[in-house]
């Protein structure tokens, strides 16, 4: 596995969370894809970064995606990721 590393502390990050939901957002905001990933935490700072998949596991056109956030949600799983706009 790779090693993160805080650039603060110089520090090792540590497992804080595996198996959480990343609800990725297209660029209107809305609900694209799911992804399973990790939360992980310098001991240090306590900054904390969300590691995910390559490839999400679920994506707006399957039939089950907004019933699977639903669930994930009321189970507090959810970690929305809403895609960066850059203006001028």
């Amino acid at each position: 596995m790779t090693k993160i590393v805080c650039v603060n502390c110089n520090t090792a990050y540590i497992p804080e969370e595996n198996g959480v939901c990343i609800l990725d957002h297209d660029v209107t905001r809305t609900p694209y894809q799911l992804f399973f990933g990790d939360r992980i935490k310098c001991p240090s700072c306590r900054v904390e970064v969300v590691i995910c998949a390559r490839y999400p596991f679920l994506q707006r056109h399957n039939n089950r995606f907004h019933t699977v956030i639903a669930e994930k949600r009321a189970e507090n799983q959810i970690i929305d990721v809403y895609a960066y706009v850059y203006e001028e």
